[in-house]
């Protein structure tokens, strides 16, 4: 890698990758440039091209920045599952949702589980004056859960006190299960997650973890000795809610891990992802269960204007999209096809998770 001197403008990183093209005498193999979504990477390829059309050694069929940028669809993913988070006011107001991390993509829960959140804006920070569902309260429900786990993580006794509570759980249903002759598989007992709000997957893990434990923290915050986690006691609507909202993060995890392959090529499957992600999130857009949270309806709705957004800017400007798709042979052009039986075959909504 290059070392680049000065500020990180796009007119200095267009400088410095014309002129590793230029040593490498690839200017005329130039077909276009891949990044994420920041601003300084628009500058970056216009000034480029620039750049390139003045080299000494340039010569042949001028480079096209506009045609020649390809967008990072994971990084289009992160910012509207970003959008979506901060619109049910489930992370911080202030938290950057650009920051991008492409490590993000295939984050595991026991990744997530490790993490330290030192640093972390958590919700002690966190502003839900704007939400006014009384009804269902994402914002309050994950705050719960964040504030248990970030209890349960402080302290080695609290940790073991939620590890016995889970453990007494499991034996609980192995007895009734051997007392009814069934046979009751044990559930492995495993740390809360404590998320870091910057990176949407470690939210989803904490989610994900904390449902599956959902006994074990109501136990917790009913205990008769144990005051300290009674304030972040989680009605039946605030698990429905966390559970709600983990089943849409799984779905965009789902499209981020494919988009995270490295032994396949991505860029065919980029229209696809984009039309499932879309139709995905209007229908969630049109539910009831969505239509009837004043905070869920303007998260959904911020996802899709993010979706829309970056699908607007990648298809009009680059024809690269449909070249890959059309050639490749599982595609072909039958995205293009407008037979409804074909459309629905081809976006329904269990295809991420199938692939």
């Amino acid at each position: 890698f290059v070392e680049l001197h000065g500020a990180h403008s796009g007119q200095n990183m267009a400088s410095a990758v014309a002129s590793v093209v230029s040593e490498l005498d690839i200017s005329n193999k130039l077909v276009a440039l891949v990044s994420d979504n920041a601003s300084n990477n628009g500058t970056l390829v216009d000034h480029l091209e620039t750049e390139l059309q003045g080299a000494s050694n340039y010569s042949g069929t001028r480079w096209d920045s506009t045609k020649g940028h390809i967008r990072c669809l994971s990084h289009v993913i992160h910012l509207s599952v970003m959008s979506l988070l901060r619109g049910v006011k489930a992370i911080p107001r202030n938290v950057d949702i650009r920051a991008f991390n492409p490590g993000d993509q295939t984050l595991t829960s026991e990744d997530a589980e490790a993490f330290v959140a030192d640093g972390n804006k958590e919700a002690d920070e966190l502003d839900d004056s704007g939400i006014v569902d009384s009804t269902v309260d994402l914002a309050s429900a994950i705050d719960k859960i964040r504030k248990i786990a970030k209890i349960v993580r402080s302290s080695p006794q609290r940790m073991e006190l939620f590890r016995d509570t889970a453990k007494s759980i499991e034996d609980y249903y192995e007895k009734k299960a051997l007392s009814l002759g069934k046979r009751y598989t044990r559930k492995t007992v495993k740390n809360l997650i404590l998320d870091v709000v910057t990176r949407w997957n470690s939210v989803y893990f904490m989610l994900e973890r904390a449902l599956e434990f959902s006994e074990a923290i109501d136990s917790l915050t009913s205990h008769p000795k144990v005051k300290i986690f009674r304030a972040y006691a989680l009605s039946k609507a605030d698990w429905e809610s966390v559970a709600l909202v983990c089943k849409w993060l799984n779905y965009f995890r789902s499209a981020s891990t494919m988009m995270a392959a490295e032994k396949y090529p991505t860029l065919s499957f980029s229209l696809r992802i984009y039309f499932v992600l879309i139709a995905y999130v209007s229908r969630l857009e049109e539910s009831l269960e969505v239509q009837g949270s004043a905070a869920l309806e303007a998260g959904i709705h911020a996802c899709k204007s993010k979706l829309l957004e970056f699908f607007d800017k990648s298809t009009f400007d680059s024809e690269y999209y449909y070249f890959a798709t059309i050639l490749d042979p599982r595609f072909k052009d039958s995205l293009f096809q407008s037979s409804d039986g074909l459309t629905s075959s081809l976006f329904s909504e269990d295809w991420l998770i199938k692939g």
